[in-house]
């Protein structure tokens, strides 16, 4: 089975974006796991913890955590969301991945099927 990371944008000033793109990610991780992929999700599985913790959502807080995930999957993934590119989060993601040499796929728009481009 492909283990893979899946990273999406998360941190907002609105709770109620931060909470739609909780909603997001965790429909393309269900359908991944669907598929028989063995799924990380670091928003799905972190943001109830967060919001019954009361804890950060800064990225910079859990970057530890996310990175043994990292080292655990297959490839990253990145969801192929609004902002994606603005997230301070996935571009440390990305760096760590090139960095332990894990190949990187971007899914389709909203998408969860398929391969994205290789970055």
């Amino acid at each position: 089975m492909k283990k893979i990371y899946l990273a999406s944008p998360y941190s907002d000033d609105d709770p109620e974006v931060e909470r739609k793109r909780f909603e997001s990610v965790c429909k393309i991780a269900a359908s991944l796991i669907s598929e028989g992929c063995l799924v990380f999700c670091p928003i799905a599985h972190s943001h109830p913890i967060h919001i019954h913790g009361d804890m950060r959502t800064d990225s910079g807080y859990w970057a530890k955590l996310n990175e043994s995930w990292l080292d655990w999957c297959d490839e990253l993934w990145i969801a192929n969301m609004p902002n994606w590119h603005q997230s301070k989060g996935i571009r440390r993601e990305m760096k760590y991945a090139k960095k332990i040499g894990k190949k990187i796929e971007i899914t389709k728009p909203y998408g969860y099927s398929g391969s994205g481009r290789e970055e």
